[in-house]
């Protein structure tokens, strides 16, 4: 059944807003997928016994306070980009679905890292589809949907984890572009909304 006023991943609008907020302000809405996706990791850890969910925490928890000015320098952020590769599995090394979030998990980090590195927006665009990317293959295995059914992508859209990433991605951008001033306390909240609170329910 189609919902009222469904909402779809368009990646001009999200380019549009983007461009409507400072830098500081976008590299909080990358931070708040991130968030989003790094409970999905944490889950990878611990059925795959591989991998470092407290390196990625770290990394993430360094984002947040370079929002909030203790910016990070040039060194540290290729260090961090670096390690990304390192602490994100392989698809071919691993056979749980989990595999694929953990790698959309490290995607995300490593391009909201490389945004602050170099102010390029296609970062951001790369990092709010690794969520929408994660909750697209999370919707088709709980649900053994059929590849070849030519209603696949209404009904992954359509389905309320989808509509709820998708939502989130531009209540946090309209949010975001409504204040201008990214104190402590916003931040603070802004952050509090998402943290450990996983895209696909895990």
């Amino acid at each position: 059944m189609k919902r009222d006023n469904m909402a779809t991943f368009d990646e001009k609008q999200i380019l549009e807003e983007l461009n409507n907020i400072s830098e500081l302000h976008r590299i909080a809405f990358a931070a708040s997928c991130c968030e989003r996706m790094l409970p999905n990791y944490k889950k990878f850890v611990e059925v795959e016994n591989w991998g470092d969910y407290d390196c990625f925490r770290n990394f993430l928890n360094q984002i947040w306070e370079h929002i909030n000015g203790n910016y990070l320098t040039k060194e540290h952020i290729i260090i961090f980009m670096d390690k990304c590769f390192e602490i994100g599995p392989d698809e071919e090394d691993f056979e749980s679905v989990y595999t694929s979030y953990a790698i959309d998990l490290g995607s995300a980090i490593y391009h909201t890292l490389k945004y602050c590195l170099t102010s390029d927006t296609k970062n951001l665009l790369a990092v709010a589809n690794a969520a929408i990317n994660t909750v697209d293959l999370f919707v088709q295995e709980k649900y053994n949907m059929d590849p070849n059914d030519p209603n696949l992508e209404f009904e992954i859209c359509n389905n309320e984890l989808m509509q709820t990433e998708i939502v989130k991605q531009i209540d946090d951008l309209k949010l975001l572009a409504n204040n201008a001033n990214l104190d402590a306390m916003f931040v603070k909240l802004f952050r509090s909304k998402v943290e450990g609170e996983s895209n696909i329910d895990l």
